[in-house]
């Protein structure tokens, strides 16, 4: 009853497992930034090709492959306030980063309707009629085209991400049933020889191979009988 006294009012053990996926995602980021600052001085190669090495030479620990953000919670709470400082500065300069993107988009929509608005109003005004609906027409262009290009843009982009997950998922099924028709394969050539090697284990199997044995050494002798007899 002591023991478990004291290891309630010790509290939950901290679990080893998240601070030890955590350490393995830091070795092995500094072996990839290492490896690619090293690469730098070498021979001049393309980013591409560079990039392509250090991802074929450099492959995540399994641990760290099935990191959670429940992992990331633990790991951030067993560490110094530093870690979670740097956690929350990160998560903030994402979160400005994106607020930025946007406000710009919004600025950008509303710019661009605040001129249309502007332009017709000062022709309004200003011309008359006739140059009114002209520049009206110019503004009307001016946002359509707008919008037809990011129409495009993101119409091209869609279909783009749909064509490679179609393509992707054809050709995990075709390197699935490929796979599948070998190991059938394999297990179909295990079948066959376990097959006839029991065959040719048992004693039926041997006592015709003895006869077949004693049939063919005993043949020519057959022969040379028939041969004297004629």
């Amino acid at each position: 009853m002591a023991e478990y006294e004291e290891n309630f009012a010790a509290g939950p053990v901290p679990s080893e497992e998240p601070q030890k996926r955590m350490e393995d995602t830091e070795v092995a980021l500094q072996k990839v930034l290492h490896d690619w600052v090293g690469n730098i001085n070498t021979k001049p190669v393309s980013i591409i090709a560079r990039l392509r090495t250090v991802v074929r030479l450099h492959k995540l620990p399994s641990n760290v492959n099935h990191f959670t953000l429940a992992d990331a919670v633990s790991w951030t709470r067993q560490g110094r306030p530093w870690r979670g400082l740097l956690i929350a500065v990160v998560a903030l300069a994402s979160l400005l980063a994106l607020t930025g993107m946007v406000a710009v988009a919004l600025l950008f929509i509303s710019s661009t309707l605040n001129a249309a608005l502007a332009s017709f109003l000062v022709t309004v005004s200003t011309v008359g009629f006739i140059m009114a609906f002209f520049f009206s027409s110019i503004t009307v262009f001016y946002v359509g085209a707008l919008g037809f290009g990011g129409l495009t843009i993101g119409s091209i982009a869609f279909f783009s991400v749909w064509a490679v997950i179609i393509l992707s998922g054809w050709a995990a099924i075709a390197w699935i049933v490929w796979q599948g028709l070998r190991k059938a394969f394999q297990l179909g050539r295990h079948l066959v020889f376990l097959a006839g090697s029991s065959l040719s284990s048992s004693p039926a199997t041997q006592e015709l191979q003895r006869v077949w044995v004693t049939f063919k050494s005993s043949l020519p002798l057959f022969k040379a009988q028939k041969i004297a007899m004629d």
